[in-house]
């Protein structure tokens, strides 16, 4: 799905993918992100991927990382680099049935402040971009 998130004009948030059928408390929710290198990054971010619930007052779930698994720091990046990032979202086993909101962006890992959205496709929210939303069913 296209993104087009431009962070801080540093990276763009080109697109994601993953499955959004239903899921169940303890599945593993897997989630492909495709950055593109805007210019050469001056320091290393960390990429992140965000479960909320509607009202976001909760976050049952969540994976910060390095971009590319750790192999491929964002100050190794080239102008135009594009860099697909998976991510793995554990559900908590006694996550609630209901409706959920899937969030990713990047930030600095020293100050841990997220990347501002400059512009996007979707709606955002405090340097973050909403994805879109899951469903959790009882098992």
């Amino acid at each position: 799905q296209p993104v087009n998130a431009n962070l801080e004009d540093r990276v763009e948030l080109l697109a994601y993918d993953t499955d959004l059928s239903p899921y169940a408390p303890g599945d593993t929710m897997t989630v492909g992100l495709y950055w593109l290198a805007l210019h050469g990054p001056d320091q290393d971010y960390k990429a992140f991927v965000h479960l909320t619930d509607a009202d976001l007052t909760s976050q049952p779930a969540q994976h910060d990382g390095d971009p590319g698994g750790g192999f491929s720091p964002t100050t190794r990046w080239l102008p135009g680099e594009i860099v697909p990032d998976a991510h793995h979202l554990v559900l908590p086993e006694h996550l609630s049935p209901g409706r959920y909101l899937l969030w990713a962006g990047m930030y600095e890992h020293d100050t841990v402040r997220n990347l501002a959205v400059l512009s996007a496709n979707l709606p955002t929210a405090g340097g973050r971009v909403l994805l879109g939303e899951i469903e959790v069913e009882a098992q």
